[in-house]
């Protein structure tokens, strides 16, 4: 059975960690080592996949993506202030936010133990299928009283070798197609079995099989010039309550999902070797300059750095 994830009550200090087998974490955290030499985020080939690792005490403030996330420690401290109750993300720990919220951090780290982190982004449209799926074989975990904003707790040793067969993708990109997604949905899975579940069903009701069609709608059509309206009533929902259910679910309008899902598509043609012209305008840009604005703002690097890459990871300087 799949120990849950829980919220710490009334102390800032961190659970303990279930075993783990020690091979697969120090290989995944010798991987992370490797490919996050320096501090600031690292990302990688596998969207939305990155590291973070700090070598310096830092205090910062930050606002949460779009995304829903799973962060795991591997070393070092991160204290999360988001409510009344500080959330620590220590080695063996797991933290799960929701999208779209505000919190501070004090990062405990120095060189010989860097806060040394790997961040996932969780996307809503794999959460909803695995909800559906699960819904399917009358497995569908609890709803909790009240969503939450964010959860840690010790991580089962399942994610941990979850976490290092995705890294294992990174090695091809056959496996990084076929193979991530799976593994993706295998560690929504265990969240979805855990208390990390309020944060994931935050927004989830009746209409969420609808939600999900319209999610799939867009990321098989993003060639076409979608309105909201076409989605709605694809779906057989009025566009103001469409709008509204969406936007619990995803954390993001329905159109901004469109965005992202054709960005998500314009990285996979630039790691096919389309050069940024091409993928532009054939996700509908007027000009190759929009394009590389929004890419840079949703990967936190210009689309020219990967084009035709074939590297595992590619690193840029900038704050967790």
């Amino acid at each position: 059975m799949t120990r849950k994830i829980s919220t710490i009550r009334g102390s800032a200090q961190a659970p303990s960690a279930p075993a783990i087998d020690d091979n697969v974490f120090k290989t995944l955290h010798q991987w992370a080592l490797h490919h996050a030499p320096t501090p600031g985020t690292h990302i990688t080939a596998l969207s939305g996949l990155r590291l973070f690792r700090a070598n310096t005490d830092q205090h910062v403030s930050r606002h949460q993506g779009e995304m829903m996330t799973l962060a795991v420690a591997l070393s070092g401290r991160k204290i999360v202030h988001l409510g009344p109750t500080p959330l620590i993300n220590a080695q063996g720990q797991a933290l799960v936010m929701q999208g779209h919220c505000r919190y501070s951090a004090d990062v405990e780290a120095n060189p010989v133990t860097p806060y040394l982190a790997i961040k996932l982004e969780l996307p809503p449209s794999l959460v909803a299928q695995t909800v559906i799926d699960l819904i399917a074989v009358r497995s569908q975990p609890a709803r909790p009283p009240a969503p939450r904003a964010a959860f840690v707790g010790p991580i089962e040793p399942s994610l941990y070798q979850a976490l290092f067969r995705l890294t294992e993708c990174l090695e091809s990109p056959e496996s990084r197609l076929v193979l991530a997604p799976l593994i993706l949905k295998e560690i929504i899975f265990h969240l979805l079995q855990s208390e990390a579940a309020s944060a994931l069903l935050a927004g989830l009701r009746r209409d969420v099989i609808k939600l999900y069609q319209a999610m799939t709608y867009m990321e098989q059509s993003w060639q076409s010039p979608l309105s909201l309206n076409d989605i709605a009533q694809h779906v057989a929902m009025s566009p103001s309550h469409f709008a509204h259910r969406f936007k619990a679910l995803a954390g993001m309008g329905a159109m901004h999902y469109l965005k992202l899902t054709r960005l998500e598509e314009g990285r996979r043609q630039l790691l096919r070797g389309a050069s940024v012209s091409e993928t532009a305008y054939a996700l509908g840009y007027a000009k190759p300059s929009h394009f590389s604005s929004d890419f840079k703002r949703r990967f936190g690097l210009a689309p020219s750095l990967y084009h035709g890459t074939t590297h595992h990871a590619l690193s840029y300087r900038a704050a967790e």
